[in-house]
């Protein structure tokens, strides 16, 4: 997630085209939604870095949360690529569906567990 939220923020030119066309199709501030979504992705980052460090039973909230974010971000990230993106880039759809299927599975147990002690 560091490594997608960085260019965003820094305002790289390959996130400022992409994130302004987008902006054109939704009728949105581009440049805006380009450090809204790289602020997410950098706050999603870190909560799943520090629910490593986080107690047992604040840390498997840190990481739900963590993950539910990340899903939501990977969701939106593949609705971008398919209805608003004019070509799709398929290593990004691949890496999207990659962590969908990796935040599913950590919510998945995640909540198991939490079930589990409460």
């Amino acid at each position: 997630m560091f490594y997608f939220a960085l260019p965003k923020l820094r305002g790289l030119p390959v996130s400022v085209t992409s994130f302004t066309q987008f902006g054109e199709v939704l009728g949105i501030s581009g440049t805006g939604f380009m450090y809204f979504t790289g602020s997410l992705e950098l706050v999603t980052a870190f909560l799943l870095l520090i629910s490593i460090f986080l107690k047992r039973r604040t840390g498997d909230y840190a990481t739900v949360v963590g993950y539910l974010l990340l899903l939501g971000i990977m969701i939106g990230g593949l609705l971008t690529e398919y209805f608003v993106r004019v070509t799709p880039v398929p290593m990004l759809v691949g890496i999207a569906i990659l962590f969908v299927l990796i935040a599913v599975s950590q919510i998945w147990f995640k909540f198991k567990t939490i079930c589990q002690h409460n």
